[in-house]
């Protein structure tokens, strides 16, 4: 199953044109992220039909209910967990920030230069 999300995300991925000049390269990626936004809630709520799809394609069973004991694949997107996610991963990355900036401010930005 994860190999055929990830299949499916690399040709969406993929399917970004390629534009003459980097604006316009940027503003293509920026209207394709747009269109990806709803990519990953799409595959949740979705995910059942895909493996049963897939498993019908490749005639394999995907978690086959002998080993998983699973009669489905469940999928549920929780609101309340994709806000706490989503603002952890931002608080995270600046964080992150933090000290790297601290050490940069330690130098002279003409000393650091001056060798280059």
């Amino acid at each position: 199953m994860k190999l055929a999300l990830a299949a499916i995300a690399a040709a969406l991925m993929c399917s970004i044109p390629v534009a003459a000049s980097a604006e316009s390269y940027s503003e293509r990626l920026g209207d394709a992220m747009k269109d990806a936004r709803w990519t990953g809630p799409l595959l949740a709520s979705n995910a059942e039909t895909l493996r049963a799809w897939v498993s019908n394609l490749t005639n394999v069973p995907i978690f086959p209910p002998e080993v998983f004991f699973l009669s489905s694949l469940p999928s549920k997107i929780d609101p309340g967990e994709v806000t706490v996610v989503a603002c952890l991963a931002l608080g995270l990355s600046f964080l992150a920030t933090l000290y790297p900036a601290w050490r940069a401010a330690q130098y002279d930005p003409v000393e650091a230069l001056r060798y280059e």
